[in-house]
């Protein structure tokens, strides 16, 4: 089982495409690992096979690898900008900051991010620092 998780988990580090009713989410950049008190950057694009008024982003926290009772509060998870806006077939980038908060242990944390519009449209992707 443990084996069949990393194996998952691998996967979904090595895609750099993300695909999801109606949102596509391409050119994933996970944050880089920070000391406690900075500041993580990543990103990704957004775009859509149809044209979407409003796409918004949904953060969870992030918990320890191995100790999920240890977690970095979603309120910490940023995005520039905040929403999109016209969301095409076009791709429109997206920085995603990630504030580590002072005496954080040291570990892989990971959590979802998602992507949503006005309608039914969605997806995420596992965010893995």
């Amino acid at each position: 089982m443990k084996k069949l998780f990393s194996l998952i988990l691998a996967l979904l580090l090595l895609s750099n495409i993300v695909i999801a009713a109606g949102i596509d989410m391409t050119d994933v950049v996970q944050p880089t690992a920070v000391k406690p008190g900075e500041t993580a950057t990543g990103s990704f694009k957004v775009s859509s096979s149809s044209n979407l008024n409003v796409v918004i982003f949904q953060k969870n926290d992030l918990a320890l690898a191995g100790n999920t009772a240890q977690k970095i509060n979603a309120n910490g998870i940023s995005f520039t900008p905040q929403s999109l806006s016209n969301v095409g077939a076009t791709p429109q980038s997206v920085t995603l900051s990630v504030s580590v908060p002072q005496f954080t242990p040291a570990g892989t944390y990971s959590g979802l991010i998602g992507t949503t519009d006005t309608g039914s449209n969605s997806g995420d992707f596992n965010l893995v620092f």
